[in-house]
């Protein structure tokens, strides 16, 4: 049976790996370089600090999986340089062309 529960310390190894192998193979992120161990830990600090959940799914010891809520537009804002007001008025007049 797979459980739900909330993440612990001691889960981000597994969760570091599980991360890696989607960076490396997958196309759900736009990482290219897999985090470390430490900068995982760090993020899941970051998401629990703000009250919110950070989840692993486990099965017979396993860790499958993991969730946590978070903000895209952080994200873009800070990889692209450009707010994200300012990119969907550039898409709206791209496609009123």
């Amino acid at each position: 049976m797979t459980l739900i529960r909330p993440s612990r310390d001691e889960d981000v190894a597994a969760i570091t790996a599980i991360y890696a192998h989607h960076v490396l193979h997958g196309t759900g992120t736009f990482e290219t370089e897999p985090p470390t161990a430490g900068d995982m830990a760090s993020r899941r600090a970051d998401v629990l600090s703000k009250n919110l959940p950070y989840l692993v799914a486990e099965r017979e010891g396993e860790l499958l999986g993991f969730a946590y809520p978070s903000s895209f537009t952080r994200w873009f804002v800070s990889q692209f340089g450009e707010s994200p007001n300012r990119w969907r008025s550039k898409q709206r007049a791209a496609t009123k062309r």
